[in-house]
This record gives structure tokens, sequence and C-alpha cells, in this order.
């Protein structure tokens, strides 16, 4: 069902408005509407638009997102003046900020990495000065350790000397032959070559003041790491401060573009549920005292109202079902709520393709650990919808699960009390059949009560989707199912009534429409045109009808296919082990699990798929406006 939603019109004092949209935005029962005078009010007297700022939130967002903080919404209080200038100022401070540090840590962590790389060099120089007299005092060998000019290259040595060069860094060790120690000093020479012995410089001493720079820096590096941290913390509660301040203030002002006003006063129209009209006029009362006026339309003035917006209101369960209505669009003012009717046919779906008592009560299961995680959550619509959708589709599968005798995937635990699907697949394929027609003919009723809403009665008593389709449809269905059991076919008479007469209170509709409506238009766009697209209609409403009906066999094969994997499981098992087994028990387990794992999801599309494609197209249009009141606390996309 749907809220009674009227429109409203209020009037107060300029001195008011501001405060007046505050407090409407802190209620949130307002749906603000357009005049076709609206913008006139828009940020008059403020000092800056509604473009300044959505630009000034946008800077806000970006440097909230470079200091990793999430700013939240429109703030508690009327906004107050602030001067947008100093609030640019104070964040180009802000990135500046954060730019220097940028810079500094960089810096810093590249002589950080300098060092460390020196330090290396040094130490492999230590040891190998350390190496060095071991390695001078051989017999048969002479060596030479040092430092060259590491750009130059490592020197190349005439391949017939026998000696063996090892570089790292700018360190060179060079091993030779005893006797040759003077071609050597010779060929490693011109690199700039100073043995380890003529550096001056303490080599452990080097290392050890590397290692305090190294040091220093690096504790430097965590103060000012402490005290951007700190720093940050302070930006960050300047911005949320400024996101607060300017997020009321671009809400404020987009409320305002759709006000109108004259020199003493301010309008705004707008739609209300009528249920919140009182909660309107306290606000008003509290704000305005009685310098206001309200008008608050009536069911008969609302009549031929365009563009009404719609607030869906069912009960609990029903309302976790509205999702799959708004995926599809938001009725209009005139059509009747889906939700109810919506609810029940994808229940039944869903039930009849995963019939079984076991797996149904786990999904049942599953969907209260959701509804109790969201109450520990606190609010959450997501969990606690999908929470009691899943309880609701668990107990229809759980329902049919003991019409047809299955649990946890075995058919010979419990006696059917409908049928076994593998067992009667005819009877299977004629329910789903029957189901589906079911639901066509609801459609077309549903249809026909929109159009009548709709004041469109021509169309809902002559149109392709009016009555002669009810009739057509209504009719062909009872013969197919009277042959079926009777093997009794329709009489002449009887397709006349059914099948003719319909179809010529369609082909007549132009005519018998000119005629009560006396606008003298027989027919819409010639007779040429008529003809063909009325003889179109009637055999697409013919070959339509089979076709959408034939499509929910879908529901009886998935039935199917579900008891196929069941019986796939239980053999697996038995080949596994025979009898009970940890084995067998392990894949009757982990089956079951995949069943309703996949089973279930490839069930849940189905049932919607069959619900939007065959059932909804019947009715639902779709063209909605959702009922949206102007609230600060809105998150704002």
């Amino acid at each position: 069902m749907k809220a009674g939603i009227r429109k409203v019109i209020v009037a107060v004092g300029r001195r008011d408005s501001e405060r007046v949209i505050y407090e409407l935005g802190r209620a949130g029962i307002v749906h603000i509407g357009a005049w076709e005078t609206a913008g006139q009010a828009g940020g008059e007297g403020r000092g800056i638009d509604a473009p300044a700022v959505r630009s000034l939130l946008a800077r806000i967002e970006s440097l909230a997102a470079e200091i990793g903080s999430s700013p939240p919404g429109a703030e508690e209080g009327a906004p107050a003046a602030r001067d947008p200038a100093s609030d640019l100022a104070q964040m180009d401070a802000m990135a500046a900020a954060l730019e220097n540090r940028r810079v500094q840590g960089r810096a810093r962590r590249e002589e950080i990495a300098s060092l460390r790389e020196r330090r290396a060099e040094a130490m492999d120089a230590a040891a190998l000065a350390a190496e060095l007299p071991r390695l001078q005092g051989m017999e048969l060998l002479d060596c030479l350790a040092g430092y060259y000019d590491a750009d130059g290259g490592v020197p190349e040595i005439d391949p017939g000397f026998p000696f063996y060069l090892r570089a790292a860094g700018n360190l060179l060790l060079a091993v030779g032959p005893r006797g040759g120690r003077k071609a050597l000093a010779a060929a490693v020479g011109r690199c700039g070559f100073r043995e380890l012995a003529e550096y001056r410089e303490p080599l452990q001493g080097v290392v050890d003041e590397l290692e305090g720079r190294i040091a220093d820096l690096e504790e430097r590096e965590r103060r000012d790491e402490a005290l951007f941290r700190e720093q940050r913390r302070g930006f960050a509660r300047d911005l949320a401060a400024l996101e607060r301040h300017y997020g009321t203030l671009l809400l404020t002002l987009e409320a305002r573009e759709n006000l109108y006003h004259t020199e003493e006063t301010v309008l705004l129209t707008g739609w209300i549920d009528v249920a919140e009209a009182g909660a309107l006029m306290s606000v008003l009362e509290r704000t305005c005292g009685t310098g206001f006026y309200v008008k608050v339309f009536t069911r008969r003035e609302m009549a031929g109202l365009q563009g009404v917006p719609v607030r869906l209101r069912n009960n609990r369960f029903f309302r976790a079902f509205e999702r799959l209505v708004k995926n599809a669009g938001i009725p209009s003012s005139l059509e009747l709520d889906p939700t109810p009717v919506a609810t029940i046919a994808y229940l039944l779906m869903f039930g009849v393709m995963f019939g079984d008592l076991g797996q149904g009560l786990v999904l049942a299961l599953t969907g209260g650990i959701l509804k109790f995680l969201a109450r520990k959550r606190g609010p959450g619509d997501f969990l606690r919808e999908a929470g009691t959708i899943l309880i609701a589709g668990g107990i229809s599968a759980s329902l049919f699960g003991i019409l047809y005798g299955s649990v946890f995937s075995n058919e010979h635990l419990l006696p059917a009390l409908w049928f076994n699907p593998m067992e009667n697949m005819a009877d299977l394929f004629f329910a789903a059949i029957l189901m589906g027609a079911a639901f066509i003919l609801t459609g077309i009723v549903l249809n026909m009560v929109n159009l009548l809403r709709e004041s469109r009665y021509l169309e809902a008593l002559m149109g392709a989707r009016g009555l002669p389709s009810l009739a057509v449809y209504a009719g062909s269905l009872f013969f197919a199912v009277r042959y079926l059991q009777t093997g009794r076919g329709p009489v002449a008479a009887e397709l006349h009534l059914a099948l003719t007469l319909p179809v010529c209170l369609f082909l007549c509709r132009g005519l018998i429409g000119g005629l009560v409506t006396r606008s003298g238009s027989y027919f819409h766009g010639g007779v040429v045109e008529y003809t063909v697209e009325s003889v179109v209609e009637v055999v697409e409403m013919f070959s339509g009808f089979l076709g959408n009906t034939i499509s929910f066999i879908r529901a009886g094969a998935f039935a199917l296919s579900h008891a196929g994997l069941s019986i796939a499981v239980y053999t697996l098992a038995a080949i596994v082990g025979p009898g009970i087994t940890v084995a067998s028990v392990a894949v009757i387990v982990v089956g079951n699990v995949f069943i309703i794992l996949l089973e279930g999801l490839v069930c849940g599309i189905q049932a919607m798929r069959l619900e939007y494609y065959e059932f909804f197209r019947r009715f639902f249009q779709g063209g909605g406006i959702e009922f949206a009141p102007f609230s600060l606390r809105r998150a704002r996309s």
C-alpha cells in the first residue's frame, strides 16, 4: 500500500524563512517541489551561491581524502555566517602544509637511503681491510685491495695475465700470481686505484659515523611524523567543521532554489505525507508562532494533479520486498502498490524451484542470523531486509519440501504430501504452467484496475491489455485445462463467446470509442494503419500469451535440477562409503552446502526473472517519483 501524499503550500515571513528551512530539514517531512518561478530566492543575501558551495565542498572532500578522514554530514545547527575567502585560505594553508610535509619526508627518505648505501660500502671496505693481511701473507699470490673510480668501469686486464678482479661498489680486489704485482698495479692504476693502506680515514670510524647520522635522521623522522599526525587530526577536525557548515548551507540553498518570494513573504510548495501534517504544524508554530499560512490539499483537490511523489508503506514483512519493486521502478501515484502480490508470487516461485524441508530451514536460520546481526550493529536496512527475505524464502522452500517429501536432498525420509518431482514430471510441469497462468491473469486484472484508476476506461474495457485479453486468456486456459482433464474440446458457441467476441470488441474499439467520446475520430492514423495495427496486436496477443505461459515451465525445470543434484549427492555418497560412514556423511554435508549455495542463488535469480519479465510487464509501468523529503541529514551524492 501507499502513503497518502498531499500537496502542501507554506507561506512564512522573510525573516523566518531561514529558520523554517532549517527546521524542516531537521524534521525531514516535506518533499520540496519546484514552482515555475523557482530560483528567485536562491542564495539571496548569503553572499555565496550553490555552485560556489559545491566547489568548496569538492575541495574539502579532496583534502579529507588526502588526510584520510571521513567528514560527517550536515551540522546540528542553522548555518551561521562564514567568510568563504577565509575558509579557502585556511584550506590553502592545509594543502601547503601537506605538500611541505611530503617534500620534506621524501628528501629525508632519499638522504637516509643514500647514507645506508654508503654505510654498506664502508662495511664492505672494513671487512676487506680486515682480511687483507691474511691475503697479503700468502706465498704464491699477490693481492691488491682498494678504491677505484667506479664511473669508469672495471679496468680491463690482458687475457694473457692470469689475474682475478672482483668489484663491489667502488671497492676493487685484484689477485694474481706472485711476482706480477707491478703489472697488476699498472693495470688498475688507470682507473684511479688507491690501496686501502693509503686510505687515511679509519674505516670503522666511517661506519660508526654513518650509523649515527642514519639513527639521527630516523629519530627526527619519527618525531616529525608524530607532530604531523597531531597536525592532521587538527586538519581533520577543521575540515569536519567546514564540511558540516557548507553541507548544511548547500542543502539549504538547494531548498531555497524552489521557493517563491515577495518583498515580505516566502512561499514553499511541495508534498507531505498526510500522516505527518501535524508534525509540520508543530514545526511552524515552534518557529514562526502564528505568523504563517499552511494549505494541505484534500483528496478531492489532489484529483488530476501530476507528478505526485510516492511513498510505499507496507508492514514490516512486505517492506523487505519493496526492493524487488523498486528495482523495476517506482509505481506512479495512480498505480497500485504491487509489493504484496509481488512478494507472494516471488515466494511461490522460489518454493516450487527450491523445495526441500532441511535446506529451507537452513536458509531461514541464515536469515535469522542476518536479522540478529542487523539488530546488534544498529540501523541497517540491507541486512534486516535480506534476513527477512531469506527467512520467508526458506519457509516457502520448507513447505514445498514437505509437499515434495524432500529433506536435505533425501526423498525417502518423508512421504510426499503432493508428489515427488522426479517421479511425476508431467504433474510438475502442469502445476508450474498453472501457476504462471494464475500470475498472468492476476497481472491482467491489476492492469485493468490501474487503467480504471487513471480514468482510461476505454482502454481498460476494449484495449489490447484490458478486458479482451482477460477474456481470451481465461477462455483459452479453461478450454486447455478441461481438455487435459476430460478430453472434451470446446464447441463453436464456446469459442465464439470466449474468443471471437472479445477479439471483435477489440477490433471495434476505435469505432466504439469515437461514438462514446463523440470526438469524430474513429480510426487513428487512417483505416489501413488501424487495420494492420489491430491485426498485429491480435496475433501478438495470442502468441504472447502462449510464450509467457510456457516460460513458466522453467520453474518446474529448476525443481527437477534441484532434485537431480540431490540424487547425485546421495549416489556419490554411496560410492564413497556404503552405509553410514564418515566419508559418506561428509559427502552428504558438503553436497547439501553446495546445493544450498548454488541452487539458492540460481532459483532466487530465476524467480526474480519470471516476476519481472512475465508478471510485472502485464501491469507495472514504474514511472513514479519516490517521496524524498528535504533533510539536512541525507547523504550527498
